[in-house]
């Protein structure tokens, strides 16, 4: 909030920007009329002369903020003085201690900025200050200053004046907005002669009549506890209900829920807005112990979303009653109020941090705004993952299995290039549903698997996969940004002819960024239905899966045009209505195909390893550590130059060795990224193990009593890339006496020696220091099967010692491989292993394109900037540029670089562009290969059928 009436007006709405501009020129001019007119001392001939001698005059602009604070502006025509004589004047005539803001004294004319805190007397809440006018008058005489002006700009507060009054001159136009009126209600000038009778001092009152503070009192009240209160009462509405389906009562209840909180925090945005809370609390806390508080630019953002949020959280857990009786979920009241609070995180408070910054960066530091910035992104990360994991609902890949090979089978049948199917368990949420996000990822809950037929499911896998082939998610995205665009410039343009109130300007914003892109969704809702009908040839099945959801999610098969409108989907009726016309199904038998499921025991099977808690080495885990690798990685990669570059500004400011400092940095840059490669990517790999162990323990495995090696496994004869990881599989390999034998998450196998055709070690993924993998080709006669598969150390603290570790590993299954050892009886867990059974597993060709190249650098850059702007390095790369242009015109140079930060980009995105070169290089040739070997026949999939079993992976995966 803007803490003055000038700060308000500079705030104005854009489409007001010109009309303001004249306005505020008409006022000005108007207000120093008076002060204009009196110093017209010269004689018309005089005034005709070129060089004219302006009249000495001293004009002073005194602007007291809501705390109390005052910024004074000094301006003098007259004989010369010292900041020192301006200062001691203004002093006296304040009665406080100024602090200097920009000081400079000028041949026959003198300037001075500073700001102080004035003593003042307070009564209730109203503050009273006096500006006395002898020590201004003495100034003026003693430099021989004929005119005496002063301008005092008020707070925006009930009580504004000043004595004596000041005659406000008629203005040249009727009408203006009532802002620019207040405007000139609160800037009092007074102008006066030296020579003419001058008022001792100037009275200042400003603050707030106690009507008004109670009234904003039970306003701001009332705002927060009526959202409650509606709560309650609906809720007592919808377990008194008598209505047979309650699925209609659970649908109205959870919409009027969510509508009730976001309007919660609207309500309270206007009403803050409306009653200026802000200065509010800033003139009743003036001259107290919570003063300082306002200091902090987050303070406001606390006083704008904090009081929302704790309703919200309210509302959250006085639904519990209605969603345990109705809906039958079993989460507790403590529970439901912590998911409201993990949602205001994740969402909300993301938001007004960011916010934060924005105003932060207007107002005072770009650092500090920037700062508050990185803040809303740290957050938005840490909340969101926390949520996940309060919620049980961690998203698991599914990398095998039938699901997943007909989901990629139907992914090359319409040309999507399909990255991972994940599996999000749905805990005490009971949630049916299935997501496709941008990325050409799809996500299903586990309790519509569990709940839904095959053709069923198949008809939700094409709708999500139709979305991905028209774009819909970043066609969304679109839509809100350009939704947010009209809203806001049309709430401008409108208000230019209409001047609208606060109410209206936020309704306008409200409508217009739902209403648009919910129309978009439900149309992009229908066209994935078109594609779903056409990709499974099956318009029965989606008829009857639409209607299973509605009722999984105990929704209503239909609502009203109206109530569409706010929803992002259609009804469920509309959708099979619109799905059997284009079909030739006569909509009298959608109800029939609606009641008349498929087999119920027709289901995706899941593998056991999607199931929350079972992996230590889970998706979850995977893109934690990667988030904190990267992140780790990036921040030492920026921080090394910035360091330098700090080093040489501070101290080697115009010395010979700051270009050999800056040189050290590049090279000191390049030596961090190795080390950091060695060293933070096997960091999380002991606490695996650990974990690992424990689980082989409980499984009746006996890692360390059985001589076995921990290693990461990859089922391909080249990297892979498997959700930013190397390894597919976490396990135990066990060299016994004729057996080569793997305990892991994702598999289990055994080999003797004459079932491994080939043992070699060569690189993994591409890379600065690129680790070791022992690559095996193998092939089992009595099974007919045959494949390939690699695997590395991951029980060490480097790279280089993994490299190492490996390296010996090789050499000792080499030397097993050939010694034929003879047959000895294996522990009980290992002696039931038989030859590899791996389906085909979801994995990435380690290549970078040049776009992603391209795209990997641009976000680098901005981190890269974000750093430098955090530790306070300069971009100056314009004014560099101009003060080149001005020293070839003749004209003093004062830039003489463009600015350490842009040293810091230019380190990092070369550093980081010689990392990616291996990635960018990189061919995909297989590493050993089996000759009796086969191809693998596509998965075809009937469109009534379900797809086709997994077949064996060999020498390489599905590239994506």
């Amino acid at each position: 909030m803007p803490n003055s009436a000038g700060e308000r007006l500079t705030n104005m709405r854009p489409g007001l920007w010109w009309k303001t501009s004249l306005y505020r020129i008409l006022i000005v001019l108007a207000l120093l009329g008076g002060t204009l007119s009196a110093q017209a001392q010269t004689s018309s001939d005089d005034a005709d002369e070129e060089d004219a001698k302006p009249t000495p005059s001293l004009n002073l602009n005194i602007v007291f903020s809501n705390e109390g604070s005052v910024q004074v502006n000094f301006f003098a025509i007259g004989q010369p003085s010292s900041s020192s004589e301006i200062k001691s004047a203004l002093e006296s005539s304040l009665g406080c201690t100024l602090r200097d803001i920009t000081p400079a004294v000028r041949a026959n004319s003198q300037f001075y900025r500073g700001s102080c805190e004035p003593s003042s007397e307070r009564t209730s809440t109203v503050r009273e200050f006096k500006i006395l006018t002898a020590p201004l008058r003495k100034y003026a005489v003693d430099h021989q200053i004929e005119m005496l002006s002063l301008a005092v700009r008020l707070p925006d507060a009930d009580i504004a004046e000043t004595e004596p009054p000041v005659l406000t001159p008629a203005l040249p136009f009727k009408k203006m907005p009532a802002s620019l009126e207040r405007f000139s209600e609160l800037n009092r000038p007074y102008s006066w002669h030296t020579d003419s009778a001058i008022p001792d001092f100037v009275t200042v009152r400003f603050g707030l009549s106690s009507k008004s503070v109670a009234r904003a009192e039970y306003a701001l009240l009332g705002v927060l506890l009526l959202p409650a209160l509606l709560i309650f009462w609906m809720g007592r509405k919808a377990l008194a209900s008598e209505a047979q389906d309650k699925a209609v009562v659970w649908f109205t209840y959870m919409r009027y829920l969510q509508w009730t909180l976001n309007l919660s925090l609207l309500a309270w945005w206007i009403a803050a807005d409306s009653l200026h809370l802000v200065q509010l609390l800033q003139i009743l806390s003036a001259g107290t112990r919570l003063a300082p508080i306002w200091d902090y630019a987050v303070t406001p953002t606390i006083v704008e979303w904090f009081p929302p949020a704790v309703i919200w959280v309210l509302c959250f857990a006085l639904s519990h009653p209605v969603q345990e009786r109705l809906r039958g979920l079993t989460w507790t009241r403590g529970e439901l109020a912590m998911q409201g609070l993990h949602s205001f995180c994740a969402s909300l408070l993301p938001l007004g941090l960011f916010l934060t910054g924005l105003s932060t960066i207007a107002k005072s530091s770009l650092r500090v705004g920037v700062l508050w910035m990185v803040a809303a992104f740290a957050v938005a990360i840490i909340a969101s993952r926390a949520r996940q994991k309060f919620l049980g609902m961690q998203p698991q890949a599914l990398t095998t299995g039938d699901l997943r090979d007909h989901a990629f089978a139907m992914a090359r049948q319409l040309g999507v290039k399909l990255q991972q199917v994940y599996i999000i368990p749905s805990g005490k949420g009971q949630m049916a549903n299935a997501f496709a996000r941008k990325g050409n990822v799809i996500s299903f809950t586990d309790f519509l698997l569990q709940r839904m037929t095959r053709r069923e499911v198949n008809y939700v896998l094409g709708h999500e996969m139709t979305h991905l082939k028209l774009g819909h998610p970043g066609k969304l995205a679109m839509a809100a940004v350009v939704s947010y665009f009209v809203a806001i410039t049309g709430m401008g343009f409108l208000d230019f002819f209409f001047h609208l109130s606060v109410v209206p300007r936020y309704a306008l914003i409200v409508g217009v960024v739902t209403l648009a892109p919910y129309f978009w969704s439900r149309r992009f809702e229908y066209a994935a239905d078109a594609g779903a009908v056409e990709a499974t040839g099956d318009p029965e099945a989606a008829i009857s899966a639409l209607f299973k959801l509605a009722q999984l999610n105990m929704l209503p098969i239909h609502w009203s045009n109206w109530s569409e409108k706010w929803l992002t989907h259609p009804s469920s009726l509309r959708r099979a209505q619109a799905i059997a016309r284009k079909a030739f199904i006569p909509l009298e038998r959608v109800p029939d195909i609606a009641q008349r499921a498929a087999a119920a025991d027709d289901h995706y099977v899941l593998p056991e390893t999607v199931t929350p808690g079972v992996k230590v080495h889970s998706t979850h885990t995977k893109q934690g550590g990667t988030l904190r690798v990267a992140f780790a990685m990036l921040a030492l990669l920026i921080f090394t130059p910035a360091a330098f570059a700090l080093l040489a500004n501070r101290f080697f400011q115009h010395s010979p060795l700051r270009s050999i400092l800056f040189l050290a940095g590049f090279a000191a840059t390049f030596a961090m990224y190795y080390a950091c490669a060695n060293f933070l990517p096997p960091m999380r790999l002991p606490r695996l193990v650990a974990s690992l162990k424990s689980k082989l323990a409980k499984e009746g495995v006996q890692a360390d009593a059985w001589d076995g090696v921990f290693v990461g496994l990859s089922p391909a004869a080249a990297p892979r890339n498997y959700e930013q990881n190397s390894n597919w599989d976490l396990g135990c390999l066990f060299l016994r006496s004729d057996r080569l034998c793997y305990w892991g998450e994702e598999t289990k196998f055994s080999l003797r020696p004459d079932q491994i055709t080939a043992i070699t070690l060569a690189p993994g993924m591409p890379g600065m220091l690129p680790p070791w993998r022992i690559y095996f080709a193998w092939k089992d006669e009595e099974l007919g099967s045959c494949g390939v598969f690699n695997i590395g150390c991951v029980n060490g603290a480097s790279t280089l010692l993994l490299r190492k570790q490996s390296s010996k590993l090789a050499e000792r299954l080499k030397m097993w491989w050939k010694s034929r050892p003879t047959e000895r009886p294996l522990p009980g867990p290992l002696a039931t292993l038989r030859s590899p059974q791996i389906g085909t597993v979801t994995g990435a060709v380690p290549r970078f394109s040049p776009g992603k190249v391209f795209s990997e650098l641009f976000v680098t850059a901005i981190f890269a900037i974000v750093g430098a702007i955090l530790c306070g390095l300069p971009f100056q790369l314009v004014a560099f540029l101009f003060s080149r242009l001005n020293e070839s015109l003749g004209s003093i140079t004062a830039i003489h670089s463009p600015g350490s930060g842009w040293y810091v980009v230019a380190v990092v995105l070369v550093v980081r562009f010689f990392a990616m070169i291996p990635a960018l290089r990189y061919k995909d040739r297989a590493v050993v290969t089996t000759a009796a070997w086969r191809p693998p026949a596509p998965v075809r999939t009937a469109p009534n059928a379900p797809g086709q079993p997994a077949k064996v992976e060999n020498d390489k995966v599905l590239s994506h």
